[in-house]
């Protein structure tokens, strides 16, 4: 399976310095077989520092559901919580099959269960850089399009601004990793189809090669490092 790495090394990697979180997005379960799923905890497992993490993104797919399923905003957060059930199932069932020892290293976490005043500060602060800096805001919806080209769809600029939202609310975990129960998970496994540019524009951003001003105002010495995995795609 093809890797790719931002912000860290193999050599690091190795080292066990970072606890890890593997990032799930809703959609992606059709490709993501029970195989494949044992195969990316048994890295996580190998090279984490403590405990590993199965974050799965399920209440900011509510902006997903009202644009693609044209839901309204409350059926939108109902049918991403539904899904996130059903995500939070299929992984419980493949942590059985691991030993009780590596079991007690794994946890389930929802988006609720990380979603602190942090990470709300810096989406607040991504948002008025948004609406202020036209280069930032043609930048946010360039990944948005590439999603939506994915799913064959053509979407109004309104659709396109409000779908920015998910990306404006997943890049905080990005830039600055995710916290429970007093734990830091700071090195993100990231499942992609493709290598959509996100990774390497968190990069930058980290280093203040892009949009420097926001390194400062968002107070972050180091972003997460990540460790792209490229999924299969399977045709429809």
């Amino acid at each position: 399976m093809k890797k790719e790495f931002f912000n860290i090394t193999l050599k690091e990697i190795n080292e066990k310095k970072y606890n890890i979180f593997i990032g799930i997005s809703l959609g992606v379960l059709k490709p993501f077989t029970k195989e494949l799923a044992k195969e990316y905890l048994d890295w996580a497992l190998s090279k984490t520092k403590e405990k590993v993490v199965i974050l799965i993104a399920d209440e900011i797919a509510k902006y997903n559901y009202r644009i693609f399923s044209k839901y309204s905003e409350g059926k939108s957060y109902r049918e991403a919580l539904k899904e996130g059930d059903k995500y939070a199932e299929f992984f419980k069932k493949i942590i059985k099959d691991f030993s009780k020892e590596k079991q007690e290293k794994i946890l389930i976490l929802r988006w609720k269960d990380i979603w602190e005043e942090n990470l709300e500060e810096t989406f607040l602060e991504l948002k008025k850089k948004y609406e202020s800096n036209n280069l930032f805001k043609e930048k946010i919806i360039s990944f948005v399009r590439l999603y939506a080209e994915k799913r064959n769809k053509n979407l109004s600029s309104e659709q396109l601004n409000y779908l920015s939202q998910y990306i404006l609310a997943e890049i905080p975990t990005l830039l600055k990793g995710i916290e429970f129960e007093n734990k830091k998970y700071k090195l993100l496994l990231y499942p992609t189809f493709a290598h959509s540019g996100m990774s390497d524009f968190i990069k930058k951003l980290e280093e203040g090669l892009i949009f420097q001003e926001l390194k400062n105002e968002l107070s972050f010495d180091k972003s997460v490092a990540i460790v792209e995995f490229h999924l299969p795609v399977i045709k429809s």
